[in-house]
C-alpha cells in the first residue's frame, strides 16, 4: 500500500495549494514542496475528523458509499453535472464507465484507512447539528436565483433569521464556514455573486437580464425555508417546486407513467428543472420534452402523450427561473410555453394523429409580425415563433 507521502509527491504544487486552501490545512504554501507534503500528510493522517467536516454534504455521503463498499472497491454513480470537491481535490477517482452517462469512482486504499473509522461520525453530527440543513438552504437561493449578489442573498437570508446578537453572530459564523458558501462565489467586475453550481457562464445570465428582461428589477420575494430546503436537497441532482402542484405532478407523472425510480427519478426530475431555466426558444424546448418524446411510443395513446406534454408545461412555467431574477414565467408574463395541440391535430385531419407528428411548445398565441414574441426571447414574432408558423 502506497503511503500517502507517495500519493502526495504525484501532485503539482497548484493540486496541493487547492487541497491546503479548501481544507484550511495549517500548511505554509510557501514552503519547499517537500516540507508541504509532509505537513499536509500529517493533517490529512491525523485530523480526519475536521477536514472531513469541511466538505459538503454530497462528497460525504459519497465517501460513506465507498467506505461501504471496501477498500479498493470501485462503485457506479449517475455522471453529476458538476463534479465533487472530493474529486477535484483527488481524494477520490472518477473513471468514465461504458455507459457515459455513469462514472466509476474509486479512492486508494490509503485515504480508505484514514477515512474509515470516521466518516459516518461526521456525517451523524452534521445531521444532528443541522449543518446539511443550513447547506441545502443556501443551495436552495442559489437554485432558485442561479446568480444572486451577495448582499442580496444576506439580505434575504436575515431577514427572517430571529435572536439576539449572539445568535446572529453565531448564525452568520455558521454561514461563512458552511462549504456551499465558500465554493460559489464569484467575483464579476466589482461585485461577489454567490452561483449555482448548475450554472455555466454566470456573465451570460447577467447579460441575458440586461438585454432580455431589463424590466425585471427585483429579484423575487424571499422564498420559504421549506421551498428552499426542497430546492437545494438532493445534490447533485437538486430540483424546484417538488411540494407545489406543478411539482407533484411531474413526479407523478415522472414515476407512474414514465417508470422512472430511485437515482434515474431523481435526475430525470433534475433535468426537466435544469431544461426549463432556457425554455424559450425552439432548441431548449424541444430538449424539455424529450423526456417525454424519447418514450411516446411507449406512451400507448395521444391523449396520455398530450397529458404528459402538459405537466412539463405547466412546471416549467411555475418554476423560479435564473434569467428572471427568481420570478417565474407565469408572474412576469415572460418564457411562458404553450402548446397547441388541438390547432395541430385540426390542420393535419388525424382522427388519432401519429405522436411523432406532435410539434411541442413551438408555437405560441400569434401576434403581428413586428410585435413582441409573446414566448418572451425578446425577439420580433417573425424571427422568432412566427418561423415555426410559417
Amino acid at each position: 500500500m502506497r503511503t500517502l507521502d507517495d500519493i502526495l509527491h504525484g501532485y503539482s504544487l497548484d493540486e496541493l495549494g487547492a487541497m491546503v486552501d479548501y481544507l484550511d490545512a495549517p500548511v505554509d504554501l510557501s514552503s519547499p514542496k517537500r516540507d508541504v507534503i509532509s505537513l499536509l500528510s500529517g493533517y490529512l493522517s491525523n485530523s480526519p475528523d475536521v477536514w472531513l467536516s469541511r466538505l459538503p454534504e454530497n462528497d460525504l455521503r459519497l465517501l460513506g458509499k465507498l467506505e461501504k463498499a471496501g477498500p479498493g472497491q470501485k462503485i457506479l454513480i449517475i455522471r453529476p453535472d458538476y463534479p465533487p470537491v472530493v474529486e477535484a481535490l483527488k481524494i477520490v477517482k472518477c473513471d468514465q464507465y461504458a455507459d457515459f452517462d455513469m462514472v466509476e469512482v474509486s479512492m486508494s486504499e490509503t485515504i480508505y484507512q484514514i477515512i474509515s473509522p470516521h466518516i459516518h461520525s461526521v456525517i451523524a453530527a452534521k445531521e444532528i447539528n443541522g449543518a446539511f440543513r443550513l447547506e441545502q438552504t443556501i443551495m436552495g437561493y442559489l437554485n432558485i436565483y442561479g446568480v444572486l449578489p451577495l448582499k442580496t442573498f444576506v439580505s434575504l437570508f436575515f431577514d427572517d433569521v430571529c435572536g439576539d446578537e449572539k445568535d446572529l453572530v453565531r448564525i452568520a459564523r455558521e454561514v461563512a464556514e458552511c462549504p456551499i458558501f465558500k465554493l460559489y462565489q464569484e467575483r464579476i467586475k466589482r461585485d461577489v455573486y454567490l452561483v449555482s453550481p448548475f450554472v455555466c457562464e454566470a456573465r451570460e445570465i447577467l447579460d441575458a437580464r440586461r438585454e432580455h428582461f431589463r424590466d425585471i428589477r427585483r429579484y423575487a420575494a424571499n422564498p420559504s425555508r421549506t421551498e428552499l430546503i426542497t430546492a437545494g436537497q438532493s445534490a447533485p441532482f437538486c430540483a424546484y417546486g417538488l411540494h407545489t402542484p406543478e411539482g407533484e405532478a411531474l413526479l407523478t407523472m415522472l414515476r407512474d407513467v414514465l417508470d422512472f425510480s430511485g437515482e434515474e427519478l431523481q435526475e430525470a426530475i433534475h433535468n426537466v428543472w435544469m431544461c426549463s431555466q432556457f425554455a424559450m426558444d425552439d432548441e431548449s424546448t424541444e430538449q424539455l420534452f424529450e423526456i417525454v418524446t424519447d418514450r411516446q411510443d411507449e406512451l400507448g395513446s395521444f391523449e396520455l402523450f398530450k397529458h404528459c406534454i402538459d405537466v412539463l408545461v405547466d412546471y416549467s412555467n411555475s418554476v423560479p427561473k435564473w434569467l428572471l431574477k427568481g420570478h417565474s414565467a407565469k408572474e412576469v408574463n415572460s418564457m411562458l410555453i404553450t402548446v397547441r395541440v388541438d390547432e395541430l391535430v385540426k390542420e393535419y385531419n388525424y382522427e388519432e394523429p401519429g405522436l411523432n407528428l406532435y410539434r411541442m411548445g413551438l408555437a405560441v398565441k400569434p401576434v403581428a409580425p413586428d410585435a413582441l414574441c409573446p414566448c418572451g426571447s425578446g425577439l420580433s414574432y417573425r424571427n422568432c415563433h412566427g418561423k415555426v408558423l410559417n
